[in-house]
């Protein structure tokens, strides 16, 4: 328990010594944020920040995002850097009846999400049906 609240005490004095450099940093009159483009990425579902990211297809080298959400609509959309989708994958049918803590990709036909409860892991093909349990 001791060794948790340094830690903890560790984490908030490190991060209210970060707060302090970047406000002093940004006190300086010539930086400026510049906004120099934009990007849209449609999906028909709301992402969770919690469960999007970037992956990169190691076969291709291509980089893809992807959006998704564990909670609600249980879809993972991936995404050129350009914006276009490039698939979708639902699987709620998959993990039915789990919340989710998170999920991986593995590849770009394979998925593994993670039960909060029973901390069982879900493999998903691009199909959307669990391949291993």
């Amino acid at each position: 328990m001791r060794r948790h609240l340094l830690t903890n005490k560790r984490i908030f004095l490190s991060a209210c010594l970060l707060i302090i450099i970047c406000s002093q940093s940004c006190q300086n009159e010539g930086l400026q944020l510049k906004k120099i483009g934009e990007q849209v990425f449609e999906t028909d579902f709301v992402p969770s920040p919690k469960f999007c990211g970037l992956f990169k297809d190691t076969m291709t080298g291509v980089e893809y995002l992807y959006l998704s959400n564990g909670a609600t609509d249980k879809k993972v959309s991936f995404f050129t850097l350009d914006g276009k989708r490039h698939k979708t994958i639902d699987y709620e049918a998959a993990t039915k009846g789990h919340a989710l803590v998170d999920i991986s990709i593995w590849s770009l036909d394979t998925i593994l999400a993670l039960s909060k409860k029973t901390g069982e892991v879900f493999a998903i093909n691009d199909s959307g049906k669990c391949i291993k349990q």
